[in-house]
């Protein structure tokens, strides 16, 4: 009867154990986890892109003017701008301000561009 006693009691002292185990895992499992979803994370700071202005090394003429393009002819070929204010300014050769208006057939100019965002025209005598 003792040996009875003596089993049962080896089988509930293990079966205690295994139960503690697994509820210490458990928890410990959890907090590991939740502290790695918790950790703050690095993100890198927004960057400014600053746009770059490439000054066309030669002249362009103009060749049409329509009321949704300028076409440019140039040394390496034509160039089609919007015929948009908010993507074009215009100055004269007396650095003035001009309108897209302005502009004729046949004026010469130089350019400056940012691709894809905007250009400046200096008109030139």
């Amino acid at each position: 009867m003792q040996e009875q006693t003596n089993t049962t009691s080896i089988k509930l002292i293990f079966g205690f154990s295994l139960v503690l185990l697994l509820v210490v895992g458990g928890f410990g499992m959890y907090f590991l986890s939740n502290q790695n979803n918790q950790s703050p994370q690095t993100q890198n700071p927004p960057t400014t892109v600053i746009p770059t202005i490439f000054s066309v090394p030669f002249q362009y003429q103009i060749k049409s003017i329509d009321q949704n393009t300028i076409i440019l002819a140039g040394d390496n070929g034509d160039m089609t701008l919007p015929n948009d204010p908010a993507a074009i300014v215009v100055y004269s050769a007396n650095q003035e301000l001009l309108t897209l208006d302005q502009l004729q057939v046949n004026q010469k100019l130089n350019l400056d561009l940012v691709p894809g965002q905007k250009a400046t025209i200096y008109l030139q005598n």
